[in-house]
């Protein structure tokens, strides 16, 4: 794929409210640092490194490789300003000792990026020495990608699956879990929620690759009558799918110190299987279900975010929730008035208000006020939306919640 190509991936990004890739075991060519410079996105590569256990008896032309191929990836497109993270692979395991000194050579050798061993290792704070390195030396990342930190008796997990556990709300987070981290941290390949098969892809195959996955799906429908109903398949459970992700997205922004999140994938991931995890097919495009503007409403620099202890109310109830905002712009903003109102699907205006003005410091999670509203005018069961803005900021957002007699 030529500059071009690679330009349009990360405009889409942008559209999206993106600013960061992640090259899951492998580095891209030269056209892709190129367009990542002029598109301002920031680029991981990685070593071809997936799960491996390394530096063990009889593995060391092995080991010489991926010392070479590392020293080789960096003199090559060490000058490029969107290499700003350097990764040594996916999920590694086993000779940590290895690993951390060839980190430090790198870093040696170049400062001027940040590095991190592996995204997402078996990460055991407490009991180093099951990992099969009893004198693990001292971290040299300098940031980590995580989705768990394990102990001996716990898992505390930062990706979404968690939200599943408890009724539906807006409050949760991973704060308590993050503070565990020594290190800024990322969150590692969050989301993959799948959508059903978007059969209107397969014409696109027009190459030597066949859609056989697909083709296979078509065929089973027909077999069962259901092919008519296709699209209406992909097109529900790509709106449950847009939601989970929403969701997904604003647990990690409410969770203080997050430094940043990275998706498995906003497009399908053709390379491991069948998995229909984006809100875009394996060709960068719309699948019909989700666009970038409400996308962005929680996938932005600055993103209003409401603590609702649940979603589900009584017309007798008094609706009370914290408002926070996550402000990732390159400075604070003065003079922010937020302004909220709470909507019935039919139009009916059942509370409104307005907050500030205030100052907002940069940061996730940064609490600004509450908001109170009586929920009495809904006397059937009704569909609302809670929507807050911030005009100063460029910012809105906004949470469905049902209210009954």
């Amino acid at each position: 794929m030529d500059v071009d190509g690679w330009r349009r991936i990360f405009k889409i990004l942008k559209q999206w409210g993106l600013n960061h890739m992640r090259f899951h075991s492998y580095c891209p060519p030269e056209a892709c640092f190129t367009a990542a410079d002029e598109e301002g996105i920031y680029l991981q590569p990685e070593l071809p490194l997936w799960t491996g256990k390394l530096d063990a008896p009889g593995d060391e032309k092995r080991v010489a490789w991926v010392r070479e191929e590392a020293r080789r990836l960096i003199e090559a497109y060490r000058n490029h300003p969107s290499m700003v993270l350097f990764c040594l692979g996916n999920e590694l395991q086993g000779q940590f000792k290895f690993l951390q000194n060839l980190l430090g050579e790198l870093k040696q050798s170049d400062p001027s990026r940040l590095y991190t061993m592996t995204s997402n290792r078996l990460w055991i704070l407490d009991a180093p020495a099951k990992l099969g390195e009893p004198n693990m030396p001292p971290l040299l990342d300098d940031f980590l990608v995580e989705r768990a930190f394990w102990n001996k008796k716990e898992k505390d997990g930062m990706r979404g699956q968690t939200f599943f556990a408890e009724s539906p709300n807006t409050s949760i987070d991973f704060s308590q879990t993050l503070k565990r981290s020594p290190l800024p941290l990322l969150t590692h390949e969050i989301g993959q929620w799948n959508a059903f098969p978007n059969l209107a892809e397969i014409p696109k195959y027009t190459g030597v690759l066949r859609p056989i996955n697909l083709e296979a799906i078509r065929d089973d429908l027909k077999k069962n009558g259901l092919l008519s109903q296709a699209a209406d398949f992909t097109r529900v459970s790509g709106k449950f799918c847009t939601e989970l992700y929403k969701q997904e997205l604003e647990l990690a922004l409410r969770s203080a110190p997050l430094s940043g999140y990275q998706l498995l994938d906003l497009h399908d991931y053709p390379g491991q299987g069948t998995a229909h995890v984006g809100l875009l097919d394996s060709f960068w495009d719309p699948k019909g279900f989700a666009e970038p503007a409400p996308f962005r409403e929680a996938c932005s620099p600055i993103v209003p975010l409401l603590r609702l202890p649940k979603r589900v109310y009584t017309s007798d109830e008094t609706l009370s929730a914290k408002l926070e905002f996550v402000n990732f712009l390159e400075k604070p903003i003065s003079n922010v008035s937020p302004q909220w109102e709470i909507k019935a699907s039919d139009g009916k205006l059942i509370g409104e208000g307005k907050l500030g003005p205030i100052n907002l410091p940069l940061g996730a999670a940064i609490p600004v006020g509450s908001l109170t509203a009586f929920l009495s005018s809904a006397t059937e069961p009704t569909e609302a939306t809670i929507r807050v803005s911030a005009p100063e900021a460029c910012a809105m957002n906004s949470w469905k919640i049902w209210i009954v007699p």
